[in-house]
């Protein structure tokens, strides 16, 4: 489990251009490209942070037993707003949930 997120930037056309020309320079990696009306909201990753966190001795204190049980209870009380017939369910998550 590698802990880097991606880079979201909006920016504009003649930057767009700059950034997609010299990635590799930059040494960063664009995985996606979201055109908005004057803008582009580009996702990318630095590589060269992204090489340092494969390659570093760092131990992680994941509990895959805790985060299951986390969950599957919260599916239980959930499960309690969504088997019940006078609501209407607009939307739902593992914490959040919006009704009528």
């Amino acid at each position: 489990m590698i802990d880097k997120f991606y880079n979201l930037e909006i920016v504009s056309p003649e930057y767009f251009f700059v950034i997609t020309q010299f990635a590799i320079y930059f040494k960063y990696t664009i995985t996606d490209v979201i055109k908005l009306d004057n803008k582009y909201l580009i996702k990318y990753i630095d590589d060269l942070d992204l090489s340092k966190e494969i390659h570093s001795n760092k131990n992680y204190n994941i509990n895959i037993a805790l985060t299951s049980a986390i969950t599957a209870g919260a599916r239980i009380e959930m499960s309690k707003f969504k088997n019940n017939p006078k609501l209407k369910i607009y939307y739902t998550d593992t914490d959040s949930i919006y009704t009528n």
